[in-house]
Protein backbone atom coordinates (compact mmCIF):
# COMPACT_ATOMS: atom_id res chain seq x y z
CA UNK A 1 0.00 0.00 0.00
CA UNK A 2 1.45 3.07 -0.95
CA UNK A 3 1.62 6.60 0.63
CA UNK A 4 -0.83 7.93 -0.86
CA UNK A 5 -3.10 5.18 -0.81
CA UNK A 6 -2.71 5.74 2.89
CA UNK A 7 -3.51 9.22 3.06
CA UNK A 8 -6.49 8.68 1.23
CA UNK A 9 -7.80 5.90 2.88
CA UNK A 10 -7.30 7.98 6.18
CA UNK A 11 -9.05 11.05 4.61
CA UNK A 12 -12.08 9.19 3.22
CA UNK A 13 -12.62 7.54 7.51
CA UNK A 14 -12.53 11.03 8.47
CA UNK A 15 -14.58 12.29 6.17
CA UNK A 16 -17.25 9.52 7.08
CA UNK A 17 -17.39 10.13 10.54
CA UNK A 18 -17.05 13.68 10.60
CA UNK A 19 -20.33 15.72 11.77
CA UNK A 20 -22.32 17.58 8.56
CA UNK A 21 -21.03 18.43 5.22
CA UNK A 22 -18.77 21.60 6.10
CA UNK A 23 -16.72 19.18 8.45
CA UNK A 24 -16.68 15.98 6.08
CA UNK A 25 -15.39 18.80 2.92
CA UNK A 26 -12.99 19.67 5.46
CA UNK A 27 -11.33 16.27 6.70
CA UNK A 28 -11.95 14.93 2.95
CA UNK A 29 -9.77 17.95 1.37
CA UNK A 30 -7.59 19.34 4.10
CA UNK A 31 -6.45 16.31 5.78
CA UNK A 32 -3.95 15.38 3.06
CA UNK A 33 -2.58 18.64 3.29
CA UNK A 34 -1.67 18.60 7.00
CA UNK A 35 1.78 19.79 6.04
CA UNK A 36 0.49 23.10 4.45
CA UNK A 37 -2.31 23.51 6.39
CA UNK A 38 -1.93 23.03 9.69
CA UNK A 39 -3.30 22.58 13.05
CA UNK A 40 -6.71 21.38 11.37
CA UNK A 41 -9.50 21.03 13.48
CA UNK A 42 -12.82 18.97 12.69
CA UNK A 43 -16.20 18.27 14.56
CA UNK A 44 -16.83 14.23 14.61
CA UNK A 45 -19.23 11.72 15.91
CA UNK A 46 -18.82 8.67 17.67
CA UNK A 47 -21.74 6.41 18.93
CA UNK A 48 -24.01 9.28 18.14
CA UNK A 49 -21.93 11.91 20.48
CA UNK A 50 -20.03 14.60 19.49
CA UNK A 51 -16.20 15.10 19.73
CA UNK A 52 -13.72 17.94 18.53
CA UNK A 53 -10.46 16.47 16.89
CA UNK A 54 -7.16 18.53 16.66
CA UNK A 55 -4.66 17.58 14.38
CA UNK A 56 -0.95 19.20 13.87
CA UNK A 57 0.84 16.58 11.81
CA UNK A 58 0.33 13.41 9.47
CA UNK A 59 1.03 11.18 12.48
CA UNK A 60 -1.74 12.85 14.84
CA UNK A 61 -3.77 11.63 11.59
CA UNK A 62 -2.44 8.28 12.06
CA UNK A 63 -3.42 7.79 15.26
CA UNK A 64 -6.95 8.96 14.92
CA UNK A 65 -7.14 6.27 12.49
CA UNK A 66 -6.10 3.65 14.35
CA UNK A 67 -7.94 4.25 17.43
CA UNK A 68 -11.57 5.68 15.55
CA UNK A 69 -11.23 4.03 12.18
CA UNK A 70 -9.53 0.71 12.40
CA UNK A 71 -10.69 0.90 16.53
CA UNK A 72 -7.50 -1.32 17.29
CA UNK A 73 -8.84 -0.84 21.05
CA UNK A 74 -12.40 -2.54 20.71
CA UNK A 75 -13.55 -3.58 23.69
CA UNK A 76 -16.17 -6.57 24.13
CA UNK A 77 -19.77 -5.03 23.40
CA UNK A 78 -20.20 -6.26 27.51
CA UNK A 79 -17.46 -4.87 29.22
CA UNK A 80 -17.48 -1.22 30.18
CA UNK A 81 -14.73 -0.27 32.79
CA UNK A 82 -15.12 2.90 34.89
CA UNK A 83 -11.84 3.25 35.71
CA UNK A 84 -9.17 3.38 32.67
CA UNK A 85 -5.40 4.56 32.74
CA UNK A 86 -4.20 5.20 29.36
CA UNK A 87 -0.41 4.85 28.97
CA UNK A 88 1.34 6.30 26.35
CA UNK A 89 -1.73 8.50 25.58
CA UNK A 90 -0.12 10.48 22.71
CA UNK A 91 -2.74 13.09 21.09
CA UNK A 92 -5.46 11.75 23.53
CA UNK A 93 -7.81 9.63 20.92
CA UNK A 94 -7.50 6.53 22.57
CA UNK A 95 -8.73 8.45 26.15
CA UNK A 96 -11.73 9.98 24.30
CA UNK A 97 -12.89 7.00 22.71
CA UNK A 98 -13.07 4.77 25.83
CA UNK A 99 -14.39 8.24 27.64
CA UNK A 100 -17.23 8.34 24.57
CA UNK A 101 -18.37 4.90 24.66
CA UNK A 102 -19.13 5.03 28.58
CA UNK A 103 -19.72 8.38 29.80
CA UNK A 104 -19.31 7.33 32.89
CA UNK A 105 -15.85 5.80 32.57
CA UNK A 106 -13.25 7.99 34.19
CA UNK A 107 -10.12 7.75 31.91
CA UNK A 108 -6.43 8.87 33.13
CA UNK A 109 -4.24 10.03 30.32
CA UNK A 110 -0.61 9.77 31.01
CA UNK A 111 1.64 11.24 28.20
CA UNK A 112 5.44 12.52 28.18
CA UNK A 113 6.04 14.32 25.02
CA UNK A 114 4.93 18.06 25.18
CA UNK A 115 3.78 18.35 21.87
CA UNK A 116 1.78 15.58 21.94
CA UNK A 117 0.34 16.84 25.80
CA UNK A 118 -0.47 19.90 24.57
CA UNK A 119 -2.43 18.61 22.09
CA UNK A 120 -3.98 16.03 24.29
CA UNK A 121 -5.39 19.11 26.83
CA UNK A 122 -7.14 20.27 23.32
CA UNK A 123 -8.37 16.67 22.24
CA UNK A 124 -9.85 16.25 25.56
CA UNK A 125 -10.55 19.70 27.08
CA UNK A 126 -14.58 19.08 26.52
CA UNK A 127 -14.47 15.87 28.51
CA UNK A 128 -14.64 15.95 32.49
CA UNK A 129 -13.94 12.50 32.68
CA UNK A 130 -10.46 12.41 31.52
CA UNK A 131 -7.55 13.34 33.54
CA UNK A 132 -4.72 14.34 31.38
CA UNK A 133 -1.23 13.59 33.46
CA UNK A 134 2.35 15.13 31.99
CA UNK A 135 4.32 11.79 32.77
CA UNK A 136 5.82 8.13 31.46
CA UNK A 137 5.47 5.20 32.87
CA UNK A 138 8.49 3.80 33.77
CA UNK A 139 9.44 1.11 36.35
CA UNK A 140 10.67 3.75 38.71
CA UNK A 141 9.63 7.19 39.61
CA UNK A 142 11.85 9.80 38.60
CA UNK A 143 13.18 11.96 36.17
CA UNK A 144 14.51 10.24 32.77
CA UNK A 145 15.84 11.42 29.17
CA UNK A 146 13.18 10.95 26.78
CA UNK A 147 13.69 11.06 22.92
CA UNK A 148 10.67 13.47 21.04
CA UNK A 149 9.95 13.62 17.61
CA UNK A 150 7.64 16.53 17.15
CA UNK A 151 6.63 15.86 13.63
CA UNK A 152 6.04 11.47 14.51
CA UNK A 153 4.69 11.72 17.46
CA UNK A 154 4.05 7.94 17.45
CA UNK A 155 7.28 7.35 17.41
CA UNK A 156 8.16 9.54 20.68
CA UNK A 157 9.85 6.88 23.13
CA UNK A 158 12.70 5.81 25.47
CA UNK A 159 14.82 5.05 22.37
CA UNK A 160 16.10 7.53 20.06
CA UNK A 161 14.97 6.28 16.30
CA UNK A 162 15.66 8.60 13.97
CA UNK A 163 15.66 12.72 14.33
CA UNK A 164 14.49 12.94 18.17
CA UNK A 165 15.81 15.43 20.44
CA UNK A 166 16.58 14.33 23.74
CA UNK A 167 14.64 15.76 26.64
CA UNK A 168 13.81 14.96 30.20
CA UNK A 169 10.82 14.38 31.66
CA UNK A 170 9.22 13.33 34.68
CA UNK A 171 8.45 9.44 34.20
CA UNK A 172 6.14 7.58 37.24
CA UNK A 173 5.63 4.13 38.07
CA UNK A 174 2.33 2.72 37.90
CA UNK A 175 1.98 3.05 41.75
CA UNK A 176 2.48 5.70 41.97
CA UNK A 177 0.41 6.85 39.01
CA UNK A 178 -2.54 5.29 41.49
CA UNK A 179 -1.54 7.35 44.25
CA UNK A 180 -1.49 10.65 42.24
CA UNK A 181 -5.16 9.68 40.86
CA UNK A 182 -5.97 8.83 44.40
CA UNK A 183 -7.31 5.43 43.01
CA UNK A 184 -6.81 1.93 44.80
CA UNK A 185 -7.02 0.24 41.03
CA UNK A 186 -8.12 0.61 37.21
CA UNK A 187 -10.06 -1.69 35.69
CA UNK A 188 -8.78 -1.34 32.20
CA UNK A 189 -5.35 -0.20 31.22
CA UNK A 190 -4.73 0.86 27.88
CA UNK A 191 -1.01 1.12 26.79
CA UNK A 192 1.14 2.11 23.68
CA UNK A 193 4.53 3.16 25.13
CA UNK A 194 7.02 2.14 22.27
CA UNK A 195 9.76 -0.61 23.11
CA UNK A 196 8.98 -0.10 26.94
CA UNK A 197 6.57 -2.72 27.91
CA UNK A 198 9.32 -4.88 28.84
CA UNK A 199 10.51 -2.56 31.67
CA UNK A 200 6.52 -1.55 32.69
CA UNK A 201 5.15 -4.97 33.11
CA UNK A 202 8.06 -7.52 34.32
CA UNK A 203 7.37 -6.37 38.24
CA UNK A 204 3.84 -4.94 37.53
CA UNK A 205 1.68 -5.09 40.01
CA UNK A 206 -0.78 -7.23 38.47
CA UNK A 207 -3.14 -7.42 41.35
CA UNK A 208 -4.51 -4.13 40.59
CA UNK A 209 -5.59 -4.06 36.95
CA UNK A 210 -8.83 -5.74 35.67
CA UNK A 211 -7.65 -6.09 32.28
CA UNK A 212 -4.94 -4.64 29.52
CA UNK A 213 -5.58 -4.01 26.45
CA UNK A 214 -2.56 -2.55 23.88
CA UNK A 215 0.33 -2.78 21.51
CA UNK A 216 3.21 -4.56 22.16
CA UNK A 217 6.60 -3.63 19.64
CA UNK A 218 8.30 -7.09 19.61
CA UNK A 219 11.13 -5.25 17.28
CA UNK A 220 11.61 -2.58 19.51
CA UNK A 221 11.67 -4.87 22.84
CA UNK A 222 13.57 -7.63 21.19
CA UNK A 223 11.81 -10.34 22.81
CA UNK A 224 9.35 -12.33 21.55
CA UNK A 225 5.42 -11.72 21.84
CA UNK A 226 5.04 -15.29 24.10
CA UNK A 227 8.19 -13.59 26.26
CA UNK A 228 5.73 -10.91 26.61
CA UNK A 229 2.57 -12.42 27.39
CA UNK A 230 4.25 -15.26 29.80
CA UNK A 231 4.49 -11.90 32.31
CA UNK A 232 0.62 -11.87 32.75
CA UNK A 233 0.34 -14.83 34.68
CA UNK A 234 -3.70 -15.91 35.50
CA UNK A 235 -4.43 -13.45 31.84
CA UNK A 236 -5.92 -15.00 28.96
CA UNK A 237 -4.96 -13.61 25.94
CA UNK A 238 -6.10 -12.31 22.40
CA UNK A 239 -3.71 -11.01 19.68
CA UNK A 240 -3.99 -9.26 16.42
CA UNK A 241 -0.65 -8.74 14.54
CA UNK A 242 -1.29 -5.03 13.06
CA UNK A 243 1.96 -4.60 11.49
CA UNK A 244 5.48 -6.57 11.14
CA UNK A 245 6.36 -7.61 14.59
CA UNK A 246 3.51 -5.20 16.20
CA UNK A 247 0.43 -6.88 18.17
CA UNK A 248 -2.36 -5.37 19.16
CA UNK A 249 -2.99 -7.59 22.85
CA UNK A 250 -5.84 -8.07 24.76
CA UNK A 251 -5.44 -9.78 28.22
CA UNK A 252 -8.05 -10.60 30.80
CA UNK A 253 -8.70 -12.55 33.37
CA UNK A 254 -9.25 -16.04 33.35
CA UNK A 255 -11.60 -16.47 36.06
Amino acid sequence: MNILHIIMKRSFAAAREAYGLPQKLKAFFLLPLISIYSPITIGMQKWDKGYIANFNTGSDIAMWAEVFSDEEYRLPKDFFPKKIIDLGANAGFASLYFALRDPEAQVASIEPDPHNFELLKKNVSHNSKIIPIPAAVAAESGEREFFSAPRQGMASSFQKRGAARCIKVSALSFNDILKKLEWQGADLVKFDIEGAEWEVFKDFPFAKVGSFIGEYHEDLVGRPLQDFLDLFAGFKSECRLVASRRYIVYLYPTK
